[in-house]
């Protein structure tokens, strides 16, 4: 019996010097900022002791080619198919296309008004013991989506694109996740959607990078930003992906969706069972 070995994600060069220069960029300012502490014994023992074994990390990654290529195999092990590099109007993207989506989605139960006012109360009802909104479960094809991740989202290098024409607004520096069956389409994922500027009725692009996204990370919030800000190229995709594949239905995006169907505010969605 031949055993089948699942593909990997491939990683094109400018993508791998893409990364390179990011991490070269966080440990500088590091390196940066111990320098100023040198003078003060306490402060710069201080700063070590928080941030020392990023900087060993980021130090092997810089200057050990075996432990940058052991960061590659992490990259490619992740459920996506390539990763490539990518310039729109002069400024740089770190792109991932993942593997197909499916998303769990848990509509409400309907129930009648007398029966939600009930519930309302025993919310308020201390000793009482309030049961959790029955919902029905469903399992979404969401396809394929393009994840655009702006080298500006990366701490250090923000300031290296002060001039960018965009660095006021949040396309420069955001996160966008475009579904591949829509590439256009204004809700993207139950809780990101992107707006594009139209004249006379038409798009004044066919590029999804054109437009302008919000995003609700939800608890997602503090590990996302973090690994931008710690320059965690492997781990923020990782993050992204299984975002993606996550649903609150708290969103205002997914409120108002009637017996759960998702095709009516996500066109390219399928529903699997």
């Amino acid at each position: 019996m031949s055993i089948k070995i699942a593909p990997r994600a491939t990683i094109s060069d400018e993508f791998k010097t893409a990364m390179d220069k990011i991490y070269r960029a966080k440990l500088q300012t590091y390196q940066d900022q111990e320098k100023t502490l040198i003078k003060s014994p306490s402060h710069h023992t201080a700063f070590m002791e928080k941030n020392g074994p990023i900087i060993a990390q980021l130090r092997a990654l810089v200057l050990n080619p075996a432990r940058l290529d052991m960061e590659y195999t992490r990259l490619r092990g992740l459920p996506y198919t390539k990763f490539e590099f990518l310039v729109r109007e002069g400024y740089p993207y770190l792109y991932g296309l993942t593997k197909d989506i499916t998303l769990e989605y848990a509509a409400p139960v309907q129930v009648s008004r007398a029966v939600q006012r009930r519930r309302n109360r025993e919310r308020y009802d201390s000793k009482k013991v309030v049961a959790e909104p029955e919902v029905t479960i469903s399992l979404w094809d969401m396809g394929t989506y393009g994840v655009v991740v702006p080298l500006a989202f990366f701490g250090p290098m923000r300031e290296k694109y002060p001039d960018h024409p965009d660095s006021n607004t949040r396309k420069w520096s955001a996160v966008q996740m475009i579904p591949m069956r829509d590439r256009l389409s204004h809700n993207r994922t139950p809780h990101h959607y992107a707006t594009m500027q139209f004249v006379d009725g038409n798009p004044v692009s066919e590029n999804p990078l054109d437009m302008e996204p919000n995003i609700c990370w939800g608890g997602f919030s503090s590990i996302v930003y973090a690994c931008g800000d710690e320059c965690d190229v492997t781990e923020l995709f990782r993050n992204i992906h299984i975002y993606l594949g996550r649903y609150n239905q708290n969103s205002p995006l997914v409120r108002g969706i009637t017996d759960g169907d998702l095709t009516e505010k996500f066109s390219f969605a399928k529903k699997v069972s």
